[in-house]
């Protein structure tokens, strides 16, 4: 199991080899991260207060890549996304509203973002996505947004990032009983391949 991060050492170990410090730190990086910053601030104003309602979710891990920056893949970003059955606004699949969360910013000064009632689907900066399953039993928005929240983030490691955050936000999940360890290590491999994938 990715517990011991075996399966992907090189990659979790040393982000630096495809997410350098140095793109992070780049203009168009912070740009990025200021622009995803002002959705999700008005995101939050319309989604308070959380929902308690246990609902049956689907749940991706989802990669952004900067749209000035196509061609670079250190300009890649990895979110968790909870879509509730009902989020599907008019029965039409291109339009799925659910609660995405991530953690943004740079070494050490990375914090934990969640973005509720949001479309990451349509957004013109998501670069691919991987379909994980649904959860394996009903929870409540309140639930997941709690336990997201208590994922680490781990500013006192420089090579933490965004990949990392969403590893154990995965293994979190998969210690609540909410997906198997069979799904977890089939979802990182994915959104590892997709942060490393060439752009055509």
């Amino acid at each position: 199991m990715w517990n011991s991060l075996s399966h992907c050492k090189g990659y979790l170990q040393h982000p630096h080899e495809f997410i350098n410090n140095d793109a992070r730190s780049h203009p168009g990086w912070t740009e990025m991260a200021k622009s995803m910053a002002s959705k999700s601030n008005q995101t939050r104003s319309k989604s308070d207060p959380v929902s308690s309602v246990p609902q049956h979710f689907l749940l991706y891990t989802l990669v952004f890549q900067h749209r000035l920056h196509q061609q670079d893949y250190s300009y890649r970003h990895c979110a968790l996304f909870f879509l509730p059955a009902s989020g599907r606004a008019d029965g039409r699949a291109e339009e799925c509203v659910g609660d995405m969360y991530h953690v943004q910013g740079a070494p050490f000064a990375w914090r934990f973002e969640a973005r509720q009632n949001d479309d990451p689907f349509s957004s013109v900066s998501l670069r691919s996505r991987h379909e994980v399953g649904h959860l394996l039993h009903a929870m409540t928005r309140h639930a997941i947004h709690r336990l997201m929240r208590h994922v680490p983030v781990r500013n006192a490691d420089p090579e933490f990032n965004c990949l990392q955050w969403v590893n154990e936000a995965l293994q979190k999940l998969v210690g609540e009983g909410l997906i198997t360890a069979e799904q977890y290590e089939i979802a990182m491999d994915a959104t590892v391949q997709m942060k490393l994938e060439d752009t055509e």
